[in-house]
């Protein structure tokens, strides 16, 4: 009994002295471990959102020429119109004979209520019609979209009507607020933009240059155009100068202009081919 009491008394401490050399190599391993697949410390992440390009242009650039047409001596612009089937037919050899260098060509529109997609009735016409004459061609689709699959759908509804032409110039998303009854009455920016994302990317999936139309309204409440910087800027804008403090790629400068060849009132427009930077 006396050995089994000495024996008792003497080895408690050897399972003290390894629990805790096991406890202490444990979480040296588990530090090993945490400062191995730690990664290394870096400076917080900042991005940088595009900026819109001021505009290069001052007002005494732009003069009128003998024809009645402006234009500007500050950079390698040229003069163009837009036309649908509100122009009825027009004699192309004329428009060349007075100037003009290129048209841009609405193909078809989405309805302001019900949303039907329809080709415009002089499309076709008007594409022979200036391909024969020798102009610059290109084409913008009248958008009515609220949602990115509807502005999807009106990219491959504009692409198939075109899809036997030779474009010199983008294909347009047209989008616009026409009266405050319209399926559009509610669009916000946010979608507006995502809209315009969509038809763009479609048409640049397909190979053609997607380009964007808007006013000034709609630039400063209903876009955001840092984001859309990717495409090229078109500008409703009725004024004798180019006072708008970005830089656009075409500028809209008139609605009621009058060109030899066409019976109604056409916009006339500035194709600034100097790139933006």
């Amino acid at each position: 009994m006396a050995q089994r009491t000495k024996q008792n008394t003497s080895r408690p401490a050897l399972p003290g002295i390894l629990a805790l050399a096991t406890a202490l190599v444990l979480m040296l391993a588990l530090m090993v471990s945490m400062s191995a697949g730690r990664p290394a410390p870096t400076e917080p992440e900042t991005t940088t959102a595009p900026t819109l390009a001021p505009n290069p242009y001052e007002p005494e650039d732009f003069t009128y020429n003998e024809q009645g047409f402006l234009t500007c001596a500050a950079g390698n612009a040229i003069l163009g119109i837009d036309v649908s089937e509100h122009q009825y037919e027009i004699d192309w050899e004329q428009v060349k004979a007075a100037g003009i260098e290129y048209v841009m060509i609405r193909i078809g529109w989405r309805g302001q209520v019900l949303g039907k997609l329809t080709e415009d009735t002089m499309a076709q016409a008007n594409y022979a019609g200036a391909k024969a004459a020798g102009l610059k061609i290109g084409a913008y689709f009248f958008s009515q979209a609220i949602t990115e699959q509807e502005a999807v759908a009106e990219a491959e509804f504009a692409m198939n009507i075109i899809r036997h032409w030779e474009l010199d110039m983008p294909l347009v998303y047209d989008w616009e607020q026409v009266d405050s009854g319209d399926r559009t009455a509610d669009m916000d920016p946010r979608l507006l933009t995502d809209c315009t994302k969509a038809f763009c990317d479609t048409v640049a999936l397909m190979g053609y240059e997607p380009m964007i139309y808007f006013n000034g309204y709609q630039a400063e409440h209903l876009l955001y155009l840092e984001e859309l910087t990717a495409y090229p800027f078109w500008l409703a804008m009725y004024a004798d100068r180019m006072d708008y403090p970005y830089a656009v790629d075409m500028w809209q400068y008139s609605c009621t202009g009058t060109v030899p060849g066409i019976e109604t009132d056409v916009d006339l427009n500035l194709w600034f081919s100097v790139p933006r930077v």
